[in-house]
């Protein structure tokens, strides 16, 4: 007996409920959050921009270098730091690892 095919739409909704049923209480009430459509889309969207990990890496290192370096400076020579060089160096080097990110691509490429 052959059972009919269904839509991809249809089988992910029948894996989710398949999984909850098999859930504690508390995880199928965050696992209804995640998956409501616009929570779902916006998580797609953050893993894809903001949550990649060469980003995270590139703007972790650069803060800590930058900082670092900026800090060690100023101490030798008496200078104040004004609290915006983690975040200057944060993005920099966020910037810095999305660019080796797509270097790496392209050379693969």
């Amino acid at each position: 007996m052959n059972k009919p095919e269904l839509s991809p739409e249809s089988n992910y909704q029948h894996t989710v409920a398949s999984l909850r049923r098999e859930m504690s209480a508390g995880s199928r009430l965050f696992s209804s959050f995640i998956h409501i459509p616009i929570v779902d889309r916006l998580s797609d969207f953050t893993a894809k921009t903001i949550g990649r990990p060469s980003l995270l890496l590139g703007a972790v290192t650069g803060g800590l270098v930058f900082g670092a370096t900026l800090y060690i400076y100023g101490r030798h020579y008496g200078l104040w730091l004004q609290g915006s060089e983690i975040v200057i160096g944060l993005i920099i080097g966020a910037f810095t690892g999305l660019l080796i990110e797509g270097v790496i691509r392209f050379l693969k490429a």
